[in-house]
């Protein structure tokens, strides 16, 4: 009855449209303990004035379900992190090479693979550590801002001395009528 009475609406209020629109209702649901979200999806296309009920596809994306993916494969600069922490694992980011180690401190400064690593393995702490990561992000990116404002008023400076250049180094020529007594006269601005 309610999805009747929408596509009424909509199809009297949306102007004639050559395709058909997709429309999504989601619910939420959760388990008891919290560990697990789901998520009841519905699918219509608005049809005319009526919304058709479609087929919707749902991947989940995580850890858990690789086998979902087929023969997809993410492409990242940063390294490929094991869930499971190795039996003698070496210390924290000597583990790793340095490109990788390069690959991190690009997006997040002061942040080893090692404690990365820690994030992906073990759930305890993942909260400060998260608040870390995240932290390091902003100061990276408070770092790049101020390295373009830098740049920008390099940038400024360089072209008002350029323009301060050129209109000390003005030198103008005026011709005067060839009868006057002064056959030309020459002016320096300074």
């Amino acid at each position: 009855m309610r999805e009747l009475a929408l596509a009424c609406s909509l199809s009297k209020t949306l102007s004639p449209i050559a395709h058909p629109l997709l429309f999504i209702l989601v619910s939420p649901s959760a388990s008891d303990d919290l560990s697990t979200h789901s998520f009841d999806y519905r699918a219509f296309l608005l049809v005319g004035s009526r919304l058709v009920p479609t087929s919707l596809t749902v991947v989940n994306v995580g850890p858990g379900f690789r086998d979902q993916y087929h023969s997809f494969a993410p492409e990242s600069p940063f390294p490929l992190l094991q869930t499971k922490p190795p039996a003698a694992a070496p210390q924290a980011d000597d583990a790793y090479s340095i490109g990788e180690q390069k690959a991190v401190d690009a997006m997040v400064d002061g942040f080893g693979l090692g404690r990365l690593q820690g994030l992906v393995c073990a759930a305890a702490g993942q909260a400060a550590e998260m608040d870390s990561m995240y932290a390091g992000m902003l100061r990276r990116m408070e770092k790049l801002a101020r390295e373009v404002e830098k740049s920008n008023h390099r940038v400024l400076d360089q072209a008002r001395k350029e323009r301060y250049d050129t209109t000390s180094s003005i030198a103008a020529t005026i011709l005067v009528p060839p009868c006057s007594p002064v056959s030309w006269l020459e002016v320096t601005s300074c």
